[in-house]
């Protein structure tokens, strides 16, 4: 009987350590692909930049996601891929003089296009992240954007 039992036990610790492996190892992440048109810029100088931000993020310089393209007069396509599942802020400008920052007067309006997600109302100061996030889940989308100039 006692060998009966021993063989039973020994059939438990492979399915075992197939167990403590299994949940060992990464799930795979749900990514999206993400597609931003950006509408109404002005001319083909220079660069578009967008960045997707999580809200700790959102209006500064480190988002997980940026893309940077040569811009095109009239509309200008980006793709991001591989866009982990969440809800981010989308914000992008045109740096006609590539120089990588969005110039600004004294005063601290922008002297570059800028532009958000959801084209939301822009008045004395930027856009909430509530009112400029999109959700991505697990398929690709599409988004656009309208790039503004003052």
């Amino acid at each position: 009987m006692r060998a009966k039992a021993d063989r039973k036990h020994n059939r438990r610790i492979p399915i075992a350590v197939a167990a403590a492996i299994a949940a060992a190892l990464p799930l795979p992440l749900i990514a999206a692909e993400l597609s931003i048109t950006v509408e109404s810029v002005r001319n083909a100088d220079g660069v578009i930049t967008i960045d997707l931000c999580p809200e700790d993020s959102f209006l500064g310089d480190e988002c997980p996601y940026s893309a940077t393209v040569e811009a095109s007069e009239g509309e200008t396509v980006i793709v991001i891929e591989d866009v982990i599942a969440g809800t981010y802020g989308v914000q992008g400008f045109h740096d006609e003089n590539e120089n990588t920052k969005m110039d600004r007067s004294l005063i601290g309006w922008p002297l570059e296009g800028f532009a958000f997600a959801n084209d939301p109302e822009i008045l004395f100061r930027p856009p909430k992240f509530e009112s400029s996030s999109i959700a991505v889940g697990d398929e690709d989308l599409e988004i656009r954007m309208r790039m503004r100039y003052r």
